[in-house]
């Protein structure tokens, strides 16, 4: 055989080559499309003795963020309110729940980029743990309530 190109085969890892999310994508990691409520930023204890902060409520359902940051959905019969001190992890989580039930949908907002940095977007909808935000590429993000912040 000649000294002629040599051709590789593709290399196969084992995982599928992944395309860029979609919106849907997007909204469903964020729990789906939902308006927060006025139960937004209360403190429960859960039927496990976990506490956490209401972030979503509708009709008897609760989602629930624990400090940890997991999402627990329950019914509201199975939570207590708590009104005692709390970890401040918890504290700041209802802080967050509260400032994000206070916003609109095509609100100017700050939000936390994934490499940390502080933008400015527009908030397109809002889903049950985040938002779409619109940035200043015109690109969708998927942000958490924890990193969206109104524009005072």
């Amino acid at each position: 055989m000649g000294a002629g190109k040599k051709n590789s085969l593709p290399v196969f890892t084992g995982e599928p080559p992944r395309s860029p999310p979609t919106v849907d994508d997007a909204r469903q990691g964020l729990g789906g499309r939902a308006q927060t409520t006025n139960e937004a930023g209360l403190a429960v204890r859960l039927s496990s003795g976990t506490l956490g902060i209401v972030v979503f409520a509708s009709g008897d359902t609760f989602d629930v963020c624990t400090k940890d940051g997991r999402f627990h959905r329950t019914v509201k019969e199975s939570v207590t309110h708590v009104d005692a001190a709390l970890p401040t992890e918890l504290v700041e989580i209802a802080a967050d729940a509260r400032t994000f039930a206070s916003m609109q949908e095509q609100q100017r907002i700050r939000y936390q980029s994934p490499r940390r940095e502080i933008r400015e977007g527009l908030l397109i909808e809002k889903c049950r743990y985040g938002a779409l935000v619109l940035n200043e590429d015109q690109k969708v993000l998927a942000i958490s309530f924890r990193r969206i912040w109104p524009i005072a």
